[in-house]
Parts: C-alpha cells; sequence; structure tokens
C-alpha cells in the first residue's frame, strides 16, 4: 500500500472526524475557554503534517519515499488493527467529551490526553501501514531535516488562515450588499444586516459566519500556494518566461488602454503632446524586453543576448536631443565609486548550481571559437555601455529626480527617500537586490551630489571590472 493512498485515507479519517463533533461545544458547556484551542492544534498538526508531506515530496529522497510501497503479507493486519482500534476509541472519546450534554465525569485534563494520544496512535499505526520497515529510518531523517521548514511552512498557512477570518467583518458589508443586488432580479424584496451579517428575504434569512465565508479557505489556498512556489520555484525555463513576456505585455496593454479610455482619466489628454518620461523609461523597457525575449529560448549561455542592440540602439538614438551632454563632470569620483560598488558586489557572489554549470559548459564547448569570441565581445560591450546607459536614464534619470518631487517634506528627508526608493527598485530588477541595491545608492549619491554623467561612468566601471574577473576567472559565458 503506497504511502500516498494511507495519507489520502488519514485525511478522509481527520475530516471525518472534524464533521461530527466540535471543540466549541465543549467550551459552551463546562466553561472551559481552552478546550476551543483544542480544535486550532488539531488544525495546525493537520497542516503541519501537510506541510511536512508537501515539503518532502519536492526533495528527491521525500519523491522516492512518498512512493515507496508496503507490500501487502501478513505483517500488515498488526497494524491495520491497531489503526481501527485507535480510530474506534478515537471516535468514542470524541463522542463523550464533545458531547452537548457536557463531558464525562473525572478529570478534565485525563480525558483531553487520553484522546489526544488515541489520535496520535490512529496516526503513527496508519503511517506504519504505508511505510515498509526498511524505509522507516529513511523516512525518520527525512521528516527530521524537514521539520522546522514544514514547521514554518504550516505556522504561516494557519496564521493566513486565521488572519483572513479576521476579514470577514470589513468585507461582509461589500459582499452582502454585491448579493443582494444580484438576488433583486429575482423581484423580491432582500434584506440585509450589516451588523450581524445577514442577509434574507421576508420567508427566510441567511447569516454568514467568518468560519462559512470562504475568507478562511482564501488564506489557506494563498498559504500553500505562496509555499509551493517558493518550494518549487524554478525561474528558467521556456513556459515561466513567457509568463513574463505576457505579463509585460498586459501590463504595458492596460496603461495603454487607460489612456484611450475617457472613463478611466480624470482630465482629457493631449495626443500631441509628447512624453516626459518616454525618453527615459523606454530604452530600460527595450532592454528588458530583449532580456525577456532572449532568455525564453536559452537555459544557460545567453546566445540570443545581440538582441539588446537591436531593441535598445534605436530608442537610444531617436531620443538622444533629451538626455543632454552626458559627459561626466566627476570621472576620477565616478571611477573610484564604481570600483567600490564591484568590490562591494563582490561580496554578495552567487555561485549557481553544479549541474547547470555543466549544461552551460557543454553548450559553450558546441560552439567554434568565432562565435564564442564575438559573443563576448557583444557581451561585454552591452555590459559597460548599452546596459549602464539605459538602466541609469531610468533609475537615476528620471525615477530619482521624480521621487524627490513627488514625496512630501522637507528637502533633505525627500531626497533621501527618493534615493532609497529608487535604489531598492534598482536593486529589484537585478538577481542580486541587495547588492545591486548598494550599488544604486553610490550610483544615486554620485547623481545628486555631481551629474548623470558621472553615475553612467561608475556603473560603467561596476560592469567593467566585473567583467574582467568573469572573463579571467571563468567560466567565461556565466555573467553575475
Amino acid at each position: 500500500m503506497p504511502l500516498w493512498v494511507v495519507s489520502a485515507l488519514v485525511l478522509i479519517e481527520y475530516v471525518a472526524v472534524s464533521l461530527l463533533f466540535d471543540a466549541d461545544v465543549l467550551r459552551h458547556a463546562t466553561g472551559w475557554r481552552w478546550a476551543s484551542a483544542l480544535g486550532h492544534v488539531a488544525s495546525m498538526g493537520l497542516v503541519l503534517l501537510l506541510g511536512v508531506g508537501l515539503t518532502a515530496a519536492l526533495q528527491p529522497e521525500g519523491r522516492t519515499l512518498w512512493r515507496a510501497a508496503r507490500p501487502i503479507d501478513r505483517t500488515l493486519w498488526v497494524p491495520a488493527l491497531i489503526h481501527l482500534a485507535a480510530l474506534g476509541g478515537l471516535l468514542l472519546a470524541s463522542a463523550l467529551i464533545f458531547s452537548p450534554d457536557g463531558p464525562p465525569s473525572g478529570s478534565g485534563p485525563l480525558w483531553i490526553a487520553a484522546w489526544a494520544v488515541l489520535g496520535l496512535l490512529a496516526a503513527l499505526s496508519a503511517l506504519s501501514l504505508g511505510v515498509p520497515p526498511e524505509a522507516r529510518a529513511t523516512l525518520a531523517r527525512t521528516v527530521g531535516k524537514l521539520l522546522l521548514p514544514a514547521f514554518t511552512i504550516a505556522l504561516g498557512i494557519w496564521m493566513a488562515a486565521f488572519g483572513s477570518l479576521q476579514l470577514w467583518r470589513p468585507l461582509s458589508s461589500i459582499t452582502l450588499n454585491s448579493v443582494a443586488r444580484l438576488l433583486s432580479i429575482l423581484d423580491q424584496p432582500i434584506t440585509v444586516d450589516e451588523n450581524e451579517a445577514i442577509i434574507g428575504t421576508p420567508v427566510f434569512e441567511i447569516e454568514i459566519a467568518p468560519q462559512c465565508s470562504g475568507v478562511e479557505s482564501a488564506g489557506l489556498i494563498l498559504g500553500f500556494f505562496t509555499a509551493y512556489l517558493v518550494l518549487a520555484r524554478d525561474v528558467g525555463g521556456f513556459h515561466a518566461r513567457v509568463g513574463w513576456v505576457f505579463f509585460s505585455l498586459i501590463a504595458i496593454g492596460l496603461v495603454v488602454l487607460s489612456h484611450r479610455m475617457a472613463w478611466l482619466r480624470r482630465e482629457q489628454l493631449d495626443a500631441d503632446r509628447e512624453s516626459v518620461a518616454a525618453p527615459w523609461l523606454f530604452p530600460f523597457l527595450a532592454l528588458a524586453m530583449a532580456s525577456l525575449l532572449s532568455g525564453m529560448v536559452t537555459d544557460s549561455v545567453e546566445w540570443l543576448y545581440p538582441l539588446r542592440f537591436l531593441f535598445v540602439v534605436p530608442v537610444l538614438w531617436h531620443y538622444r536631443s533629451h538626455h543632454g551632454d552626458l559627459r561626466p563632470r566627476a570621472p576620477l569620483a565616478a571611477l573610484g565609486l564604481g570600483l567600490l560598488a564591484a568590490a562591494l558586489y563582490a561580496l554578495f557572489w552567487v555561485t549557481p548550481d553544479p549541474q547547470w554549470l555543466e549544461t552551460g559548459q557543454t553548450d559553450w564547448d558546441a560552439q567554434g571559437t568565432g562565435i564564442r569570441a564575438l559573443w563576448l565581445l557583444t557581451r561585454t560591450l552591452g555590459a559597460v555601455v548599452l546596459v549602464p546607459l539605459a538602466e541609469e536614464l531610468a533609475f537615476r534619470g528620471y525615477l530619482l529626480p521624480r521621487l524627490r518631487e513627488l514625496i512630501p517634506g522637507r528637502p533633505p528627508l525627500r531626497t533621501g527617500l527618493a534615493l532609497l526608493l529608487s535604489s531598492v527598485a534598482f536593486g529589484f530588477v537585478h538577481d542580486v537586490p541587495l547588492a545591486d541595491a548598494v550599488a544604486g545608492l553610490l550610483y544615486g549619491v554620485l547623481r545628486l551630489r555631481t551629474d548623470l554623467g558621472s553615475a553612467v561612468l561608475a556603473h560603467t566601471t561596476s560592469n567593467l571590472a566585473l567583467a574582467v574577473v568573469t572573463i579571467t576567472l571563468g567560466p567565461p559565458w556565466w555573467w553575475r
């Protein structure tokens, strides 16, 4: 019997016990305020088991264990009988403890302890049904290794579900009134009591409790889905990058649509007026789009990197008159801060997965010397010329001064917040956000103290230093 089948049976048993008995009954019958916590503890235990299962299923060793099957033979009857006896005892104890007439006579804590022991025995005996004896040591190691991250996931999911329940009160008014409007097409008078979360007709009424509203389920789904994305994320691959492209196109499409639809605007736009932001942002948008497209078809060496020149150079040339004189006024300071940024970046150096490096090396070795040399040339030129220009125009040429205008307060506060926010934004569009945010701070200080041309030169210096290290230490195709 495979472990996943046993796990499904335990889940069904848990749901059955949950539907049959309610811990709140014990609290109302006895006045024990802590009795309601039993339901939360049981829920937390289930989510913890699911967290362990999810985490283990995403590990190679865990996947093997998950598919392991204990053969059906005579030795299986012993844990099966123990499980049935423990499950029966759990149901009987639950019926007695959570009876509407009150718990049985005797010590309440002892009854609760017996109920917990029976539940644990039922779970462990079920586990022994699905795990062969020779795999139990592997199970113990796997669970022990994953218990802390699984507990963290379980706690986060439980908090998401519990916290989402608190959203029902502010959301109930919108939900009830929306439902009332939908039901009004039935030509029946609809009554809504927002304070008690009641909706109905003259014939009947329904009270929507927070647990029945669906917001708790939304919190659970959000928690599990977030945990899955974190554990099983794969930022590479064609499908992921196609998603990036479509997301970007949808976002740009919504912006364009908002300019074409009058009811989305507060004032009429002048179609002949040229955008102030376009000369500064479009080179970076062209760079980002070229990066997305070239990344769609490469998993290791980005052979289509020269696409950036086809996308960015025409845009830079078109808006060349808007950028003014970009010759640096403080070249020595720019060189010094650029080298400092490169040195700080080296502190956050990230070593990629060895298997990914092996794949990339195979791809690199398969090409001729001429292709590799041409690619290195374009990659270096792009890093030290194209990228600094496009990124500095966007982040230090437009975003930094624009934020200084929009942020309220005294000039030093506005400048400091604008510098911080623009640097954080710069970090988040790169692979190592913290390191690039620090570099962005240095470029931003140079921009504020001198001019944009000096920031471009500092950025160029940083990328050139990193390019030299990359080509020298290798592999030359893996650019940090």
